[in-house]
């Protein structure tokens, strides 16, 4: 459900994006903006922070805030938080669940996840949209045992983590993520409606458990034009800032 500081971003977002507000131009007070669109003040902060931290605006300390020379949206992952950042800043996105079929765990998979080989993998391709276009990509790999109570809406949601752990009775302990620049080749070209070759942001994530078993990995393919990463790693369980927490104890 749209906040009302989403939906006054999202009605400043368009003056920028359509151009009604040119880059440069000089937005009203917070004060002014008040009386204008009727939010509180503290609504009011909270959009533009918002779009701030989209690279839309800018705020000049004594001068005031004022529409980014060169607007162009990018929503920022904070700390890996791929679900808030789409709730803050793109409430009303949408995910497509294309694919999601079982196949037996080659070696790698066998591997990375430390099962048998041949042991039942779930494999899901997913197509995330804003205002209606593709703006990412993502294939999930689980291994059956730890997906077997999912149905196609968990699959869909952008909070599928939290809908994975609660139905799952998992307690993910920590999750890496390596970040680099790829082109877009053949399979990704047709879903993300670009050129081959355009490059794309690519995101390797494996989830683990809290005894370290790695039990879901993530590889998301992102627009560079539409992303930002503001880091590299996020902690997503009170087990692992526990464990962080005693670890710094011994160590003084």
């Amino acid at each position: 459900m749209s906040t009302a500081y989403n939906q006054l971003a999202r009605s400043l977002r368009d003056n920028i994006i359509s151009g009604k507000w040119p880059g440069g131009r000089k937005i009203e007070t917070e004060r002014e903006l008040c009386g204008h669109y009727g939010f509180s003040r503290i609504t009011v902060r909270r959009a533009l922070q918002t779009l701030e931290e989209e690279n839309l605006i800018v705020r000049r300390q004594g001068l005031g805030t004022f529409v980014n020379v060169r607007p162009r949206r990018k929503i920022p992952i904070v700390r890996g938080d791929f679900a808030g950042s789409i709730t803050t800043h793109a409430p009303d996105g949408k995910r497509t669940l294309l694919a999601r079929a079982q196949m037996p765990a080659g070696k790698e998979y066998a591997r990375q996840f430390e099962i048998p080989p041949g042991e039942p993998v779930v494999i899901a391709r997913r197509l995330d949209l804003i205002d209606n276009r593709p703006v990412a990509m993502d294939e999930v790999i689980i291994p059956l045992r730890y997906a077997n109570q999912l149905d196609d809406a968990d699959w869909q949601s952008f909070d599928f983590i939290e809908r994975w752990r609660k139905k799952q009775g998992l307690v993910p302990d920590y999750e890496s993520q390596v970040i680099e620049a790829a082109p877009a080749a053949d399979d990704l070209i047709k879903w993300l409606k670009v050129k081959r070759g355009h490059p794309l942001l690519v995101e390797t994530n494996l989830v683990s458990l809290s005894g370290g078993q790695v039990a879901a990995k993530f590889v998301s393919y992102y627009l560079h034009e539409h992303y930002q990463f503001n880091s590299l790693d996020r902690v997503i369980s009170a087990h692992a800032r526990a464990t962080d927490k005693n670890h710094a104890s011994k160590s003084t």
